[in-house]
């Protein structure tokens, strides 16, 4: 049996981006080559819900990509209370993960992105099953010296 130790990140955020130095795409970029899986937490307050919609909406969108494209998931409970089981709920997700393998058709090591799709063929009397993944990973570069 292999093994290989899980990188994730679980961001609790209000959403509001008012002081980053990275734009999202960077940032996203930065994301997908760490191998990390993030779980984003989206807290808005009530007075940001009924006055600032456009910026929940736009958090709300921003945090589903980010977590998505590391084949995390993002969550936006309606209160603190909800908070707890949220976090309940990412700790059952990360230790009912599996990681697969494979070989790449294109071989070459040249820094590229390379997307992924994974698909569920048959449950097979398994019960529930889905599948989430991230959507790529770049095909890294060898380190001088190698």
């Amino acid at each position: 049996m292999g093994h290989k130790d899980k990188r994730v990140l679980l961001v609790i955020t209000d959403g509001d981006d008012d002081a980053s130095r990275k734009s999202l795409s960077e940032t996203m970029k930065i994301a997908e080559e760490s191998n990390a899986t993030i779980y984003a937490i989206g807290v808005f307050s009530e007075d940001d819900r009924k006055n600032d919609k456009r910026m929940v909406r736009k958090s709300r969108k921003e945090l589903t990509e980010l977590a998505e494209a590391t084949g995390g998931l993002a969550f936006f409970p309606d209160t603190l209370d909800d908070v707890t089981p949220v976090c309940q709920q990412v700790a059952r997700d990360i230790r009912n993960q599996y990681t697969i393998g494979y070989y790449p058709t294109n071989p070459s090591k040249d820094g590229t992105f390379r997307g992924v799709q994974v698909q569920l063929a048959s449950t097979g009397g398994h019960g529930k099953l889905s599948v989430r993944t991230r959507t790529g990973y770049f095909a890294q570069k060898p380190a001088d010296g190698d």
